[in-house]
């Protein structure tokens, strides 16, 4: 379980195409925290860009729904 969530989430990622986003200091504040010790040379943008891309493919499917209710309910 350790060995698959560092390498899910803490191996080295490309970004590119960046733009900013903004979270809570606290959550920021853990991550940084996190990352310090168990993998100094993951950034915090490529840490949570594979949380919000894992986070996406995992909940794909009521995504689309949610979605897809919302923009019928708009006309």
């Amino acid at each position: 379980m350790k060995a698959e969530y560092k390498k899910r989430f803490l191996g080295s990622y490309m970004m590119k195409n960046r733009v900013q986003v903004y979270i809570d200091r606290s959550s920021h504040e853990c991550m940084k925290r996190f990352l310090s010790i168990a993998a100094p040379d993951t950034s915090m943008a490529g840490y949570v860009s594979r949380i919000i891309k894992d986070h996406i493919a995992e909940n794909a499917t009521t995504i689309n729904k949610i979605f897809e209710d919302s923009k019928t309910k708009l006309f």
